[in-house]
């Protein structure tokens, strides 16, 4: 066999890749991207949304409770220009004497606006008697972007659920 027969059969030319592949596959990428875009947005504003009235629920029932435990009311007052609220009487996470915690909305993990509060008396305060009993039912509407979701406090019972 031949030297340079043999060099060039074992030497096989590697196809690379064509600018105008290249070019097809960012086209592609950006069309479904960007068909996508909007859907995800969207999903993020709701689940920023669900995870504040969640948590909104969850102090609500939590102050009730600890004013079922204790025999000592609780109260929650809601701040639409600061997007907050201040539980008053539970007890804080670390056990500290401390009785007041104000919850941003905003600002944080929650990023979500309060819209509107409603409650029966007018007030924008609910509060808990040593029986757990509150003291008027009503919505709080939570917004994150084009998401609102609606946190309910029954009157009769004083649960607080997401709708």
């Amino acid at each position: 066999m031949n030297i340079r027969k043999l060099k060039f059969e074992n030497r096989k030319s590697p196809r690379g890749t064509t600018l105008y592949e290249v070019v097809i596959v960012v086209l592609i990428m950006g069309i479904t991207s960007a068909a996508l875009l909007p859907r995800f947005a969207g999903s993020l504003g709701n689940r920023r949304a669900e995870a504040a009235a969640r948590t909104l629920a969850a102090d609500l029932n939590s102050a009730r409770r600890q004013a079922r435990m204790t025999g000592q009311s609780t109260s929650i007052a809601f701040s639409l220009p600061n997007n907050s609220y201040t539980i008053t009487g539970v007890t804080n996470f670390d056990r500290h004497a401390s009785t007041t915690r104000v919850v941003p909305l905003i600002n944080g993990t929650l990023k979500a606006t309060l819209s509107a509060v409603t409650m029966a008396n007018g007030g924008t305060t609910v509060s808990f008697s040593g029986y757990g009993v509150a003291s008027t039912g009503g919505t709080i509407l939570i917004t994150s972007g084009t998401k609102t979701k609606q946190v309910r406090i029954d009157a009769a019972t004083g649960l607080a659920t997401v709708l």
